[in-house]
């Protein structure tokens, strides 16, 4: 019965607006022109190698001509993202050095981001890029970047409650953070109103930090220190950063050294296969019967690197911060 009543609601509107040949041709032509001028708005990027001065003019160009689309396609589907593309370059032209826009720029994202009939994830994207940009030129210190960046991700998570953008940006800077305050910005995640992936990511984040001082033996079926430091790396086939990884750590001499690499794919035969020679006793924990290991050691991106000490205790679940200087106490 519905089906039949929206039919007969249609129909009369589709008899009684009878459209000309001509009106027709002139729609078609119409569309044909709008999706031209997207396909050429969407497709428009500036060459590499391009100095500030150039990049802004160009981030300033692609503005204005967002601007003319929506402007000369009011009715159009794409209003929406073109509002969006002019809001991103005049912040992107400002960052480039065209100051003279700053209140165009001011302006424009205001309103995108006021606008309640445009979905929030896009004004949440364009809201954040505006903020940490703003934030960027208050920074003198490393001290003020920690401060200003969490300023950000908890204005956005105010604004845009039911959005991930600012839970997220919280979650990267406990990452940067000592395990102590990491662990309670973590905590101020789990206590919000915060969508599920951010929710999951925090999980996983609370569960390393929780690691460090546990002896990881406990967490980990078949790990044993042997009274020497380990290297724990994580890797995917499917992720070139944790393969380039596990090549770094190739050369520590397995003598002073435990190194292992767990697998957090799926499918690990096929893991396996497709990443060979990789350094250090191979774990492939989603083959157990054990329960989720994975889960248990909060593993769930690869790379990501924990090292533990000669007694089996974790010392640290963020190896990729600063990553250089660690190995360097390494060896390497």
């Amino acid at each position: 019965m519905k089906c039949a009543l929206l039919f007969l609601i249609v129909c009369p509107t589709l008899t009684i607006a009878a459209v000309s040949p001509r009106s027709a041709a002139a729609a078609g032509d119409e569309a044909a022109a709008e999706l031209q001028a997207w396909a050429q708005l969407a497709a428009a990027s500036p060459p590499e190698g391009r100095d500030a001065a150039d990049a802004g003019v160009e981030a300033l160009r692609r503005a204005e001509q967002a601007r003319v689309f929506y402007g000369r396609y009011p009715a159009s589907e794409r209003v929406r993202e073109a509002r969006k593309l002019e809001a991103i370059c005049l912040i992107n032209a400002v960052v480039e050095g065209k100051a003279g826009e700053e209140e165009r720029m001011r302006r424009t994202v205001a309103a995108f981001r006021a606008d309640d009939a445009i979905p929030g994830w896009d004004r949440a994207v364009v809201a954040g890029t505006y903020e940490f940009n703003e934030a960027r030129t208050r920074i003198k210190s490393a001290e003020d970047m920690a401060r200003e960046f969490e300023a950000v991700a908890r204005g956005l998570m105010r604004e845009f409650p039911d959005q991930p953008q600012g839970y997220t940006s919280l979650l990267t800077q406990a990452m940067m953070r000592e395990p102590g305050e990491g662990r309670r910005m973590v905590q101020e995640v789990l206590d919000a109103p915060a969508p599920e992936e951010p929710r999951q990511r925090a999980r996983r984040l609370a569960t390393r930090l929780d690691l460090i001082g546990e002896p990881l033996m406990n967490h980990l079926d078949g790990f044993s220190a042997g009274g020497r430091p380990s290297v724990i790396y994580f890797w995917s086939a499917a992720s070139p950063d944790s393969l380039a990884l596990a090549a770094r750590l190739a050369p520590l001499d397995a003598a002073t050294i435990n190194v292992i690499g767990i697998c957090i794919d799926a499918d690990p035969v096929a893991a396996a296969r497709a990443a060979t020679g990789l350094p250090g006793r191979l774990l492939y924990p989603a083959e157990t019967k054990q329960g989720d290991q994975l889960d248990r050691i909060g593993a769930d991106e690869a790379p990501a690197l924990y090292l533990v000490d000669a007694a089996g205790n974790v010392t640290d679940v963020r190896g990729l911060t600063n990553l250089d200087e660690k190995l360097g106490s390494l060896g390497l």
